[in-house]
């Protein structure tokens, strides 16, 4: 009756998670951790079948950085400027905004500082989430996530570097700077240069695991514990919002998305667990309409052009090492630290419009590659040694605190944040 009840149980999880209603997010570089990651996977607790699962991460303090690895606010993680100049640049000869920088601004020669802005900013980003796992025969598990996400970018500050040491300084100024959010929304209403804050629900994403513990039964080397997992990522979460900057979306910005990995962990003494950890995501393109560079000097934040694009997504690769000890003071206390190394290879736009140049387009830098470096260290407690076997309420519980270390073109926040899981 008890494995009747909890294979409904399991049905109806399957149902829900398949009905759950479909959104309108590329592999950004911000450094939450995806909902399946290894980190937040419970231990599986013997002779149990099903697992939930509730984590939380928090984000503390974020900072942004640049392709040579420094220290930036988080909107300068593509250019250190915006160029408020270029962004009229790249239209035909009849379009308002090549009148306007002929006509109005007098056609003026970019000196690099004349109409460009330094950006600053205030991000945070948490996520949260939950889990359901079937333990099934022959050491695989069979698992679904659910996450959410609450993001927010605020206080967006444009300093204006343009001087007034000419006429033509001046001009730009009277004309653009000095009222620049103003001027972009008498072209483009929709741009939104101001900041945003949004929540809801990222890609649901279905794993299926293989682990299984290989008892050596030595002294010091008592099993080695081999694991290996692939999964689907359903876009369910919300896209990119193209009239934001740098906006971050809930998932992977519509697009489909496989996961496979696997990695190897040694237990010694029967109190120390160390290995490591590797997985690899293929993203399937998606079209729509997008915000395209038109011209070589423009910047990212600053794209009026729109047009079909088709977005084929670079390869990336997840590398964690990990040492645990666990069983301290013969309880189910364990404390441990991980180092997680992230590349993501260079994305591609092809453009869908004889308007605008494909070269053009893709030399903007948010298409550039990036990395991620960080550590995380855990602290847990597993309740087997306490409840016994027959007891229905079967719960594990960690916390862990995440340390950005250095990246390039990304977003790493100072997170803490953990785990809690029931088994029966």
């Amino acid at each position: 009756m008890k494995r009747a009840m909890s294979s409904r149980f399991f049905v109806m999880i399957l149902l829900v998670a398949c009905g759950a209603p479909q959104a309108a997010m590329a592999m950004f570089p911000l450094n939450l951790f995806r909902p399946w990651d290894i980190n937040l996977r419970p231990p599986v607790w013997h002779d149990t079948r099903f697992q939930l699962t509730d984590w939380g991460e928090f984000g503390l303090h974020a900072r942004g950085y640049n392709a040579e690895g420094r220290t930036v606010p988080v909107t300068q993680i593509w250019t250190p400027t915006q160029n408020g100049l270029a962004m009229f640049k790249g239209f035909g000869p009849d379009s308002p905004l090549t009148n306007f920088f002929i006509n109005v601004l007098g056609d003026p020669v970019e000196n690099g500082i004349r109409g460009n802005f330094i950006v600053t900013s205030e991000f945070n980003a948490s996520t949260f989430g939950f889990a359901a796992r079937y333990h099934a025969p022959h050491h695989f598990t069979i698992g679904v996530h659910f996450p959410f996400y609450v993001m927010s970018l605020k206080n967006v500050q444009f300093r204006d570097l343009t001087q007034e040491l000419t006429a033509e300084d001046i001009v730009i100024k009277n004309n653009l700077t000095n009222n620049f959010l103003a001027v972009v929304q008498q072209f483009d209403p929709t741009l939104d240069l101001t900041g945003w804050k949004r929540m809801g629900f990222g890609d649901i994403v279905f794993m299926v695991e293989w682990l299984r513990d290989f008892y050596q039964g030595r002294e010091t080397l008592k099993s080695v514990i081999l694991n290996a997992r692939g999964g689907i990522t359903i876009p369910t979460g919300g896209t990119v919002d193209q009239n934001k900057i740098l906006s971050v979306p809930f998932g992977f910005d519509g697009s489909v998305g496989v996961v496979v990995g696997g990695g190897l962990m040694v237990n010694w003494w029967n109190h120390v667990r160390g290995g490591f950890d590797a997985e690899f995501i293929h993203l399937f393109g998606n079209k729509r309409l997008r915000r395209i560079k038109v011209s070589p000097d423009q910047t990212d934040f600053l794209f009026f052009a729109k047009a079909p694009v088709l977005r084929e997504y670079g390869f990336t690769q997840r590398f964690d090492i990990h040492l645990d000890f666990y069983g301290i003071m013969n309880s189910g206390l364990w404390i441990g630290a991980a180092y997680q190394y992230w590349r993501h290879d260079d994305d591609r736009y092809a453009v869908d419009s004889n308007l605008y140049s494909e070269s053009i387009a893709n030399t903007a830098q948010q298409l550039e590659g990036w990395t991620m470096n960080h550590l995380i260290f855990k602290l847990g407690y597993d309740f087997q040694t306490m409840v016994c076997d027959d007891n229905f309420f079967k719960p594990q519980l960690s916390l862990f605190y995440k340390m950005p270390i250095v990246g390039t073109r990304c977003i790493l926040e100072n997170t803490i944040g953990g785990t809690f899981s029931v088994s029966f």
